[in-house]
Formats: structure tokens, sequence, C-alpha cells
């Protein structure tokens, strides 16, 4: 029988930590770039074959996926002896797999001092890339499709500022040597443009809708209300009511049920049943769009059909 009791467990911990550090440093001495060998299990695949047709295909993996100076390499080092070791440290392989901002601007710091163009487009970097990751738009520039997570640029992105300012959202100011109709062909715009787009157009961001389409667009099929402002959810029983109004172009009608706790709009019998309702859920229910006013104002009328005001008692004998 092993001997296991709790200093003993503890000497085996300890050596297990102890092999682990000198395997690590190993590691560190025998490669000198503290990479041990990425390429024995990342090499072949789809990965392998898209890093290899990429720009980056002749730069070191460190290069990206360590960070600078020696304690980050030293860093990176113990988490892969983990990894390599079986998944003893989990986080090991996403945290090696991100790329941060400083490996990347270590070859192209000059992308923020000037206006870029690639692909025939025109970005200037230092306003439009500001309070973003350059994984952001470019997760894939490496390793192509074969990246978990593909991010890249697109004109939704772009349109939350440009589309907002006519001055900005002159195609040609970001677009060259490209005609309208191929800016329509990559990114979510080739979905909500293409062949279906009757099914798939609001899939994509309706705020960007504006930027090209005059306003009443939307409304030839789906009534008024069309994009949907941001303080919509306030504004939305006002345009509900509104003649012409097609929430159900979109909407099932289980989207206004289950948020309004009842069937909405208001069949038209409702309002010879809503005590029931009342009764049941309380006011809380009625309260959500209608304000104490609304119901003072019929009950008052109905039960005093003459109004409760300045009443004059009738005269004797009448």
């Amino acid at each position: 029988m092993p001997d296991l009791r709790p200093q003993a467990v503890w000497r085996i911990v300890a050596l297990v930590f102890i092999c682990l550090i000198a395997l690590s440093l190993v590691v560190v001495l025998a490669t000198g770039t503290v990479l041990p060998r990425c390429s024995l299990c990342h090499s072949g695949g789809a990965l392998g074959k898209a890093t290899e047709a990429s720009a980056h295909r002749a730069i070191d993996c460190a290069s990206c996926h360590v960070g600078a100076g020696a304690s980050a390499r030293v860093s990176f080092a113990f988490q892969q002896v983990g990894h390599l070791a079986g998944g003893l440290v989990p986080s090991a392989a996403s945290g090696s797999a991100s790329v941060g901002d400083d490996r990347c601007l270590s070859c192209h710091a000059a992308v923020e001092k000037r206006v870029s163009s690639f692909n025939g487009l025109r970005i200037q970097h230092a306003v439009c890339a500001r309070g973003s990751k350059c994984t952001d738009c470019h997760s894939n520039t490496a390793h192509g499709a074969a990246t978990r997570w593909p991010r890249t640029y697109n004109m939704d992105q772009c349109l939350h500022c440009h589309g907002s300012d006519p001055k900005l959202s002159k195609c040609d100011l970001c677009h060259q040597g490209r005609k309208t109709s191929d800016r329509l062909t990559t990114g979510p715009w080739a979905v909500t443009h293409g062949a279906n787009w009757r099914q798939t157009h609001g899939m994509g961001d309706e705020f960007t809708c504006a930027t090209c389409h005059p306003q009443g667009y939307c409304d030839k099929c789906h009534g008024p209300g069309l994009p949907h402002t941001p303080g919509f959810r306030a504004e939305h029983p006002a345009v509900a009511a509104e003649p012409g109004a097609k929430c159900d172009s979109c909407h099932k009608q289980s989207f206004c049920n289950d948020c309004h706790g009842l069937q909405m709009p208001h069949p038209k019998a409702f309002i010879l049943k809503h005590s029931a309702t009342v009764n049941t859920g309380g006011k809380a229910v009625c309260e959500r769009c209608h304000s104490a006013t609304d119901c003072t104002k019929c009950h008052e009328m109905h039960v005093h059909p003459g109004g409760a005001i300045n009443l004059k008692a009738p005269k004797a004998g009448s």
C-alpha cells in the first residue's frame, strides 16, 4: 500500500510541480525563443495550408503570439508546457491564440500615422479604429478561414459613424476602384442585399438602411416606423396605432404577447372582457402601456353618463 498520509501527498504534489518548472526551464533554454515547436502540432491541415497562403507565412509564430520581453516569454513557456502535458493549463491554448495590439504595431505602427489603402478601401486607423483591437477586424490575417473566430471589417460597422453625417457617407470617401454593385458582394451585405434579399434583409443592422435608402422607403412594405430608432421601444405604441401599421410583416403575434403578457394588439372584443384581465394580473398589466387617466376617463363616463362634475340637482317634481 502506498503511503497516503497528508505529508506524503504534499511531497508528491511538490515533486510534480518541481518537475514542471524544470521542464519549462528546459524548454526556455533549449528553444531560445520560448516556443516549444508550434509546427509539430499546428503545421498540418487547414490551418497549415491557410498560413502558407498568407502574407505572414514567413513570420515566426512567437512574433505574434508571444508578448515582448523576457517575462512574457517565460510565462508563455510555462503555459505551453502545461498545454503539451495534456491540458493541465486549460486556458493555455486560448491565451496563446490571442494576439495583442502591441504585437501587430511592432511591424505596422505606420498605419496610425496615415490613411491606409488596401483592397479598394481607404481607412484612417487613428480615427476609425480608436477603441478597437486589431483582431476585431483582422483576426484572419495570418490563418485565413482556419481561424477559430474569424472577424473582419464590414460596412455596418463603418456606417455607425459614416451613416450619420452626409459628408462622411459618400461612398468614394473610403472606396476606390470598385463599383457600387461590387461593394454589396462582401460581408453582411452579401446576405442582406443578395438574391434572396426579400427574406434576408431584416438580418442586417437596420440602423444603416437610411444611409442609402430615402425616408419612407421601408414604409411601402412595412408600414410606418422603420427603420426603428434607438428609442423605438418607448415610441412603438403610437406607431402601432397608426393607420397602415404592419408590425406583423416582421413580428409574429407571440413577439408582442410575450412582452405585454396578453394578446396585442387588443382584439375587438377585448373591451368587453378586460376586467377579467385586471382581476387576474392586476393593474400592473395595463400600466405597462396605459396611464391611470386612461382608465378613469372611460370608467367615470360609463358610471356617470352625464359627467361627474358640476351636475345640477334635478328640480322637484321633474
